[in-house]
């Protein structure tokens, strides 16, 4: 019910001054319509292979000054996002046919219609990074690379438009197509993305590494 709308997993905590930074914010924002805020998190490992036993914190902020190319997606975290209940008006609700990057897919549609973001610089969530039973831990690689293509299906049009991100994906699907032993659909992937962008010298080091290491296997 209300105007802006935040999630959280239930193995997550927000900071006690979390709704009062995000309440500061708004009220002194510069621009007239923020679609969604995404603010600094803390990844809290609390794994019990760590030699110490101790907790590792590793802190996440986000320039949007230096931020290019929409590749901050790719390594965002979602549960420290707050979304303006018109955004999913605009872009729908989750895709309840996903079972695997159903945030991320929603974050694109958002983008796709034009929704505005901003960040607050500022660690307000601490994520639990640790070996209980996770939803996205729980998907094996075929299911994950089934979730891709259907991903991938979905937002081509958005993708394209953005060759950055398209690479990212797309090299990513076909790592995943070489760790299953599914080669021939992996090259004709790598063929196909090297044809594409060509120009792009990393896209060749990152696929011999992938043959090279298929050819030991």
């Amino acid at each position: 019910k209300g105007m802006y709308l935040c999630f959280l997993d239930d193995d997550d905590e927000y900071f006690p001054e979390f709704l009062e930074e995000i309440v500061h914010f708004l009220k002194n924002k510069k621009q007239a319509f923020i679609g969604f805020i995404r603010v600094g998190i803390a990844n809290v490992f609390t794994l019990g292979n760590l030699s110490n036993g101790k907790e590792m914190i590793r802190t996440q902020l986000w320039n949007l000054d230096q931020e290019k190319n929409l590749l901050f997606i790719t390594k965002m975290a979602y549960v420290g996002l707050v979304y303006h209940r018109t955004c999913f008006e605009r872009a729908g609700v989750f895709n309840p046919e996903l079972h695997f990057a159903e945030d991320l897919d929603l974050v694109l549609r958002m983008l796709a219609v034009g929704v505005n973001y901003a960040s607050i610089p500022t660690i307000l969530i601490n994520i639990h990074i640790h070996e209980q039973p996770s939803l996205s831990r729980s998907i094996d690689t075929a299911g994950v690379i089934t979730a891709m293509e259907h991903f991938l299906f979905l937002h081509d049009k958005f993708l394209n438009q953005h060759l950055p991100l398209w690479l990212y994906y797309y090299t990513s699907l076909a790592g995943h197509y070489y760790r299953i032993g599914k080669k021939p659909l992996a090259r004709r992937l790598v063929r196909s993305i090297c044809k594409k962008c060509w120009y792009y010298t990393k896209i060749w080091k990152i696929f011999l590494r992938f043959e090279l290491s298929a050819k030991k296997q």
